[in-house]
This record gives structure tokens, sequence and C-alpha cells, in this order.
């Protein structure tokens, strides 16, 4: 939305905007996008790749950088296909990886191949500025695309705004159009909604209403509801909101593939294991991309309440039984992931003191994540130390 809002010739409001920490840092940046050189976005990989491709298009000479963690993440894919569109964008440090120098100049468009393997945001961050290019876009997705959903996400709001787009097999093509000035009103996020379907799996009498959010959602993590209904979630759509209820009826064994919803890994594991279902888990390739290497993060972490694992590959993930943990209080790695953090919270349900190390890292995508969870009736203690 802010992107859009960005290259739109009129202004619009948007109402509901998140209050993450990635959210602040894309506004800023596109706020002060003509009065500074360097923008350095931290943890923020979403800001990050959508603003290789703006910047690429937007005259002037921008630095993009971020932390120690993100530019460790891989752009080249993305940098690639825009040098190949004619942007002039430099790597700073290892090839591949941020930070770049990218002086933004007009770019023709025409046909491009990406290869999308890695994220789906090479692919969105594309599509975003492709209505502006005289020659608009085709893009050729290369190799199996890394979370789908997302770039059906990214197509369905470009549509709301007047932009018209074809997507057949391997191939997307846009037109250049202009965005239309329309207001919205933007849905609560399903991505962290996952965290209460596993909270309500965990707690046998949990009843937990989620305001916000849509039965009809353009998001592809709605199907989060799908995923908990066999770990026996209960579902109820009201009128702007969503009613979970535990059912108690779940499966004997849980085979779910992560290639489309990758961010409901740490919750649906972690929900898995306290209900001590088998499972078997594919597709999860890319979450060693993340914030944190998700699966090596999940795995290190629910071991230590006794959880074992093994893998058959570095793609498969099986569940290999439980082993009762010794006391009551266990310390757990956030390894500075939003995810981790939240997905491990609910297993205090089962008993045990967490204690988190760096949890405010939340504040990426949830900041009231603790707030919500007092008032849920978790007791949330701070300390300076942690």
């Amino acid at each position: 939305l802010l992107i859009i809002k960005s290259l739109c010739k009129d202004d619009f409001k948007i109402e509901n905007l998140s209050d993450s920490n990635d959210t602040k840092i894309l506004a800023d940046c596109l706020k002060n996008c003509n009065s500074r050189e360097v923008f350095d976005v931290g943890d923020a990989g979403t800001p990050f790749r959508f603003l290789t491709a703006l910047f690429a298009v937007t005259p002037g000479a921008r630095i993009l950088t971020g932390n120690e963690r993100l530019c460790e993440r891989p752009i080249k894919p993305l940098v690639d296909t825009l040098r190949r569109m004619g942007a002039q964008i430099d790597f700073l440090g290892e090839e591949g990886f941020p930070p770049l120098s990218i002086k933004g100049k007009e770019i023709q468009g025409g046909k491009v191949l990406i290869d999308a393997a890695i994220s789906s945001q090479f692919v969105s961050a594309l599509l975003l500025i492709a209505p502006v290019l005289p020659n608009g876009l085709e893009i050729e997705l290369k190799k199996d695309v890394a979370s789908a959903p997302y770039i059906s996400l990214t197509l369905g709001m470009m549509k709301y705004f007047g932009i018209d787009s074809e997507w057949n097999d391997d191939f997307i093509k846009i037109k250049p159009q202009k965005y239309q000035a329309i207001n919205y009103s933007v849905e609560a996020d399903w991505s962290a909604a996952a965290f209460w379907f596993e909270t309500a799996a965990i707690d046998n009498d949990a009843e937990i209403e989620l305001c916000g959010l849509l039965e009809k959602s353009l998001q592809g993590d709605a199907f989060v509801e799908d995923v908990f209904t066999k770990l026996g979630i209960e579902s109820a759509f009201l009128q702007n909101s969503v009613m979970l209820k535990n059912g108690t009826k779940n499966t004997s064994f849980f085979e779910l593939d992560f290639v489309d919803i990758p961010d409901m890994f740490p919750a649906v594991v972690a929900a898995c294991a306290a209900l001590k279902i088998p499972f078997r888990f594919t597709g999860l390739r890319n979450l060693a991309l993340k914030e944190s290497n998700r699966v090596e993060a999940m795995v290190s972490e629910l071991s230590k309440f006794g959880f074992r694992f093994r893998f058959e590959e570095p793609d498969v993930l099986f569940s290999n039984g439980f082993e009762h943990g010794s006391g009551n209080e266990i310390v757990c790695n956030s390894h500075n992931d939003h995810r981790i953090v939240m997905a491990l919270a609910p297993l205090s349900l089962l008993g045990y003191n967490i204690i988190i190390q760096n949890p405010l890292c939340v504040s990426k995508s949830y900041p009231s994540f603790f707030d919500n969870l007092k008032s849920a009736g978790f007791n949330v203690c701070f300390s300076e130390i942690l």
C-alpha cells in the first residue's frame, strides 16, 4: 500500500495501517526519499526489497543497507533482473548481498526473467513498479515460485487501485497504466493471527475473538484457519472478526507443505509439539533465509522442552517423540526473530515458566503482542537483563 501510494499521482488515505517496525521503517524511507542519501532499514527485509525496485526508477543516488543479518540475506536475483532492465545498481560489499548503491533513472521495462525460488518479494517488488514503466513489464518466473499466494496478494492489491494484469502459467504481464487514488482500510494480519490459533490449540478451554480479519481475504496466510482445523480449532466468522474455540478433536498424524505459507511454520510446529501430534513437514528450504534459520531455531528451542525431531533431508522434518525435561523454568533464545518469540510464548500453557531473551523483537511485526498476551490472562514480566 505504501509503495502504491508513493507511485500514485494523487493522494489517498490508508486506514488501520500497521504500527509494526517494518511499516514505520518503510514509511520513513518513503517520506525522506528525496532528502536523504543513506537508507538503513535494519532487519526489514520486505522494505529493503520493495525499495530496491522503487529507488531504481526514482531519480537520485541512494545507498540502501540494513543490519548484519539482513546483509546476509540474498538480493541478487532481484538486482540482476533490474540490471537487465537497465537499472544502475552496485553491490557495496559481498556480491549478491546488501548493501546497495542505487542510481535511479527511467527504466523502459519489457520482458524479463527472474528466479522466484528464494522469495516472492522479488517478484512483488517488480510488479509494483511495472505500471509506471513506459513499456510495462512481462515477467517470466524461473523455477518454482516461493510463497506464490503473496504474488496473488500483490496483484489483488494492485487491481483494487486500477491496475489490470495477466498471470498465465509462468508469465505475468502488466501494461503501462496509472494507479488510481482510492481510500483503503487495511485488514488485520493473518500471519500474526497464527499464534492465537496456536494458543487456542494448546488450551482446551480457549475461546478467542480476533478482530479485523475477513473470511474472504487476499492474504495467503488466511489458510491458517484450514491448518488449525486439523489441530482441533473450530472457527466462526462474525461481522468483522473470527471466533476461535478449541474443539479438542485433532488429527493423529499431520502432514503439511510450507512452500506457500512459510511464515506459518513456527506456530504450527510449536502447536504440534505441544499436542504431541506426529508430523511430516516439507517445503522448508527458504526458512533458512528469514530473520533467523527458523527450522534450526525452532528445533533448538523446542528441544529444551523435551520435544525431539529428525531430518530425513534438509527440506523434510519429522517429529521424533517427547522426553520430559527437568524443572519448570526454560530459558529460550529469540534468535532475534519475531515469529520465534511469538511461537514460544504460548508454550507456557504447558505449565512452564518461560524466559525469552530479547523478546521485544516482536515489534518488527506485532508490537502489541505482549500487551495482548496480558489481556488474555498470561503473566508477562520484563527484566532489563533480558
